[in-house]
């Protein structure tokens, strides 16, 4: 496993990983957007579209682009479908989508 450096601010990206906004988003209303540290509650489709061209915008410049989403699915211990394993990738979506949330609640603290 190599380890991580970073030896530039402003030298040449080689590799990112990025986590998509999807259903945590839903959870943003005109009563809580500041307290999770958004300039205004988003509207989740468009801001998928747009996390979608900033990463394409990245492969095209030769960055590679991880997904935080499919790295957790490949770490997964349920590679096939057997008992437990619907409920671990569930809870694992569920933390996933939630992340940031739970992120802003403890940072805004």
């Amino acid at each position: 496993m190599s380890q991580l450096y970073v030896g530039s601010e402003v030298g040449q990206l080689k590799r990112v990983m990025l986590h998509r906004p999807e259903r945590a988003l839903n959870h943003l209303t005109p009563s809580n957007y500041k307290d999770l540290l958004f300039d205004d509650v988003l509207a989740v489709e468009r801001a998928g579209e747009e996390h979608d061209q900033f990463a394409q915008t990245l492969r095209d410049q030769d960055v590679e682009v991880l997904l935080l989403h499919d790295l957790l699915a490949q770490t997964s211990p349920c590679q096939k479908p057997k008992n437990g394993c619907s409920m671990f990738r569930s809870v694992i979506t569920d933390w996933v989508t939630s992340s940031h949330t739970m992120f802003a609640n403890i940072s805004a603290r």
